[in-house]
């Protein structure tokens, strides 16, 4: 389990079920996150009750918590970096 989640989210942000649902994971700029974000990630995927961590009012798990990454649509992401760079094409004119 934790090859798998390691080699699928270091390397494209994405495993099989987050293709499915149309996610990905990302650190807070929006990037794939670091090798050492994804070890840390899959690693706090084994603390006991992690599961219980998305019953909260964050609804945040304890992996994302802790690796400080994200779960979003690639939709809205790929809309939103478009947004910015647009942006910053205006602010250069």
């Amino acid at each position: 389990m934790a090859v798998y989640y390691f080699l699928f989210e270091s390397s494209i942000g994405r495993t099989p079920g987050k293709y499915v649902t149309g996610t990905v994971v990302v650190d807070r700029n929006g990037n794939i996150p670091s090798a050492t974000q994804v070890l840390q990630r899959t690693l706090s995927r084994f603390i006991p009750f992690e599961f219980l961590s998305f019953l909260g009012r964050d609804a945040r798990g304890w992996h994302d918590n802790i690796s400080d990454t994200y779960v979003v649509y690639v939709k809205k992401l790929e809309d939103s970096k478009s947004t910015f760079t647009n942006m910053n094409e205006l602010g250069s004119l």
